[in-house]
């Protein structure tokens, strides 16, 4: 069964680049993307989404709804099951590596093609690649046109190149020629050119001959080309100015100039334009007696074809690509050679019939430089090209994640850190940690370490399969927000209930500004509940228990643009579905696995202990209070119970919950925030847990899954909890009566089986399979 012709993805960035957009690679790229799009076999004209978007784009692209930012999203979303992914300007040095050759194209069958213009700074070396990082920069593009599957030159001396000095195969390297803008034209006989020459460059005062340089380096020879014009007869240059158009730096100008004068020549007789509109060009090949191309070396050399096609004759330098521009070997001479250079001008500017001769030979040579014909030239080539010599594997995604870690004091950064580190078994991870300024304590596997301010900085949005923030209710995750509104990607809940988070900003009440501070939550809150705000919220828009009891989570922001939401239960995504307004779009939101860690390491567990632990970071919301009220009351029955609070808390919450053990007489131990083996030893020794909320955040106990997962049965009020027989739930709003009676039932009914929670490793492959479904989705 024949196979269908590969679609096309073609990186246009080119368009956009600092580098290039105002440049004959621009050009190139106009037309040919033009062309290969009226193949009908393109299915993204892919724009570098880290740079701005491309200006006086022509209709045909700008039109096209296949005109995308090249992400990773819109390469998965490409409906072809194989692609030629042709990079049309390899050697962008401004852009990553990684824009260059998308990681995302790792994950297709592709065909790598590249289009390639000259290999210039290799050959010049001493003149373009002096510089270590431009030289390391260049090299590096130059090992993906090593590694592409076909390589389209745009002359036979570019592919003569790619052969001779990359070592490629002949039939790897394809001349597609090149093509020309009908833009350039002979004049019509309604329009005068002159009078908008001389409008536009009243400096022209009399016929002239014409150079057209890209820009103003030593390989444009114009150095020579003034010392050869000089060495013309004076009636000749009387008669002839010589202009140069080309965008054209003070400096360079000034050596020019200088040239200029110490050949000899009158201020008048030589004429430097600096850069011109495409109108104005045209007007000056209409109306030059002569075109000249002095270049000591060109991939392929536009402008003599460009005069061409204006009826411009055109004389040029014999070396590389411009020889093969001209079926006249007497219109050509050697760059280096004033002499040859000074003779073939004179003729051309002398000689009337053998100039009108030459323009029309060229002119009529010009029709073949026809886009038409590069698009078929390139097609072809691609559906001959032969697949690559090995099927490429699928490679491990591409993954970031932004969060806190260790030395971070929370739980979701200590779980963060073991999600990273069963991640990276599988995937390509890198770990952008907030705070920026404090490196991560915990081991990560495989994965890199970098400040999350580094995201913006290094990042593109092609690099990562998934980019995934972490978020919070605390001061820990502001950074992560920041970032996140900046930098779209995919959220991952571990709270849905966020007035913390917010209010703790710098923005929020803490700030001294107050009144701004109002002013920036009020606008928020408007702007995602509107109407449905009540007064109360309103009035007391600095107290988040406010927040809790009317169900705002503030999660707006953070879902409005992201592709994936993520969440640890069934619970926590209800309410982030209730938080949005009813009109919101709907989201895509999975529910990952909550993870407990592997309770191997324990050495022993007591099924006789009569120690409570309450594990996990601590604060009042976490009813510390009741947890002590309740063992007073447990006490009273089984006079050996003790309390152990295993985490972080503050030095006034502590002092406080001193206080309250002295008085109702519990013998009460606060261990502070631990290492892991302490943490583990702690939870060996328990006889049962207790993890209390007064409100559900939608967040799940990474402490409370330990203990089931070792066997130490739970009292908890959260609804989001794993089940299972060492499970005793009470009410949310228990009183310390029923936590007692539940901690006295769960120390009865010792010993418990543990529970078979998912692993970090189990959650790490649900989480990329949540990416790849999302990809597959858009």
């Amino acid at each position: 069964m024949t196979q269908a012709p590969r679609a096309l993805v073609l990186d246009v960035q080119g368009l956009q680049s600092p580098l290039h957009r105002e440049r004959g690679i621009a050009r190139f790229i106009q037309g040919h993307a033009a062309a290969l799009g009226r193949s009908g076999r393109v299915a993204m004209f892919g724009l570098n989404p880290s740079w701005p978007m491309a200006a006086d784009l022509p209709a045909e692209l700008l039109d096209s709804p296949a005109l995308r930012w090249n992400t990773a999203r819109e390469l998965a979303a490409v409906e072809a099951d194989r692609i030629a992914y042709l990079l049309m300007s390899p050697f962008e040095l401004g852009a990553r590596a990684d824009a260059i050759q998308p990681p995302a194209l790792q994950h297709r069958d592709s065909l790598r093609v590249v289009t390639l213009y000259d290999l210039i700074p290799l050959i010049m070396r001493a003149t373009y690649l002096t510089d270590p990082n431009t030289r390391r920069r260049y090299e590096t593009r130059l090992r993906v046109v090593e590694s592409a599957d076909l390589v389209l030159a745009i002359s036979e001396q570019s592919r003569h190149d790619a052969i001779e000095r990359l070592a490629l195969r002949e039939d790897r390297v394809v001349n597609i020629g090149a093509g020309l803008s009908p833009f350039f034209r002979m004049a019509r006989a309604d329009e005068h050119p002159d009078q908008l020459v001389r409008a536009a460059l009243p400096q022209i005062t009399r016929s002239f001959v014409l150079c057209v340089s890209g820009e103003d380096n030593n390989r444009k020879n114009i150095d020579g080309l003034i010392r050869a014009y000089a060495r013309l007869r004076r009636d000749m240059r009387d008669a002839h100015q010589l202009v140069v158009t080309c965008k054209l730096s003070p400096q360079g100008r000034a050596l020019w100039q200088a040239t200029a004068d110490l050949a000899g020549l009158a201020p008048s007789d030589v004429v430097f334009t600096g850069g011109v509109t495409d109108e104005v060009l045209r007007a000056l090949y209409q109306t030059a007696t002569a075109s000249v191309s002095p270049s000591l070396y060109e991939g392929f050399g536009l402008p003599a074809v460009e005069a061409a096609a204006c009826g411009c004759p055109s004389v040029g330098a014999r070396t590389s690509a411009l020889g093969e521009l001209s079926d006249d070997a007497g219109a050509l001479f050697d760059p280096t050679s004033t002499d040859e250079m000074t003779a073939v001008m004179d003729r051309a500017l002398a000689d009337e019939a053998w100039r009108d001769q030459l323009a029309h030979a060229q002119q009529r040579a010009s029709g073949r430089f026809n886009w038409d014909a590069v698009a078929a030239r390139t097609l072809d080539a691609i559906d001959r090209s032969a697949p690559p010599a090995a099927p490429r594997s699928r490679p491990r995604l591409r993954m970031a994640i932004v969060s806190p870690l260790p030395p971070v004091m929370s739980g979701v950064a200590d779980y963060t850190a073991r999600v990273v580190a069963s991640l990276s078994k599988i995937a390509d991870v890198d770990a952008y940690y907030t705070p920026s300024g404090h490196a991560p304590s915990a081991p990560l596997g495989a994965a890199r370490a970098r400040p999350a301010d580094a995201l913006e900085r290094f990042a593109t949005p092609g690099m990562y399969d998934g980019l995934i923030y972490v978020v919070g209710n605390s001061a820990a995750h502001h950074e992560v927000v920041e970032i996140a509104r900046r930098v779209p990607g995919i959220v991952w809940f571990h709270d849905v209930r966020l007035a913390g988070l917010y209010l703790s900003m710098p923005s929020g009440r803490f700030d001294p500004g107050w009144r701004r501070a109002r002013g920036v939550m009020e606008d928020r809150l408007i702007r995602q509940y509107g109407a449905r705000l009540s007064q109360e919220v309103m009035d007391r828009w600095n107290d988040p228990t406010v927040y809790d009891r009317h169900g705002l989570g503030l999660t707006g922001e953070l879902v409005a643009r992201a592709p994936l939401v993520l969440v640890n239960s069934e619970h926590a995504a209800r309410l982030v579905r209730l938080d949005q307004a009813p009109t919101a779009r709907p989201l895509t939101i999975d529910v990952l696995p909550f993870a407990a860690r592997d309770p191997s390491v324990l050495a022993s567990r007591n099924d006789t202990s009569s120690e409570v632990v309450v594990p996990g970071w601590m604060d009042w919301i976490k009813q510390p209070d009741v947890a002590i009220d309740a063992i007073a009351r447990v006490r009273q029955t089984s006079p050996n119970v003790t309390l152990t609070f295993v985490g972080n808390m503050s030095p006034d919450l502590q002092r406080d919950l001193c206080d309250l053990a002295r008085d109702l007489a519990v013998p009460t131990r606060f261990l502070g925030y631990v290492d892991e083996a302490t943490y583990w030893q702690s939870i060996g020794r328990a006889g049962c847990a207790i993890a209390l909320r007064k409100a559900s955040r939608g967040e799940s106990s990474a402490a409370a899954s330990d203990c089931l997962a070792a066997g130490v049965p739970v009292v908890t009020n959260s609804a989001t909890a794993a089940g299972g027989p060492a499970l005793h739930v009470v009410p949310v709003d228990a009183t310390p009566g029923q936590v007692a009676e539940a901690v006295l039932a769960a120390l009865a009914a010792r010993p418990n089986e543990a529970i078979a929670l998912p692993t970090f490793d189990d959650l790490a492959e649900s989480l990329l399979e949540a990416v790849n479904r999302t990809h597959r989705d858009l």
